[in-house]
């Protein structure tokens, strides 16, 4: 007990400098947890940049499709039953993956999507339609449907020139 009394201030002075070696090597440790974090912040933001930019891609490349199949395949004017039956490039799994892709990319390319969906809905469910028809009977769109028809294809149409937009001016 006596050698505690008698080097009581080296033991202090023993205990002051292992507090500041350690006090030292945690302020260490910190910074590097701090720029490890840092980096690990700038790899999130650079994937997150990069899934943007991939889902507007993929999105405007979908909307492109859609838009100049719409526009090579099928009578703008009124529903011709030949082409209604032949016609293959719209499901139901484009127009969920236009508006899923929307989701990823912006705003504006969501609101685009949802109202091209129900356009697209529209075209959709007059092939079905069509094709439930057999060619030799024959389908003539009454005057409503003519109408519903070609407001569905315009309204398509500039949406989905909306959804190209949209993806042009994402970041």
């Amino acid at each position: 007990m006596n050698w505690l009394k008698d080097n009581a201030a080296a033991i202090q002075a023993l205990s002051a400098v292992a507090t500041l070696v350690v006090t030292s090597v945690l302020v260490w440790l910190t910074s590097k947890y701090v720029r490890l974090t840092r980096e690990q912040i700038q790899h999130i933001k650079e994937a997150a940049r990069v899934t943007l930019q991939q889902s507007a891609t993929a999105l405007a490349s979908l909307a492109l499709r859609l838009r100049t199949g719409l526009g090579e395949e099928l009578n703008s004017e009124m529903p011709n039953h030949r082409e209604l039956r032949t016609f293959a490039l719209l499901t139901d799994k484009e127009i969920a993956d236009l508006q899923a892709l929307a989701k990823d990319v912006n705003s504006r390319a969501v609101a685009s999507a949802s109202a091209a969906a129900t356009h697209l809905r529209v075209i959709l469910e007059m092939v079905r339609t069509a094709k439930g028809i057999n060619e030799a009977m024959g389908w003539i769109p009454t005057p409503a449907d003519t109408r519903r028809w070609k407001r569905a294809v315009e309204g398509a149409h500039r949406a989905l020139q909306e959804i190209e937009a949209a993806c042009q001016s994402s970041p």
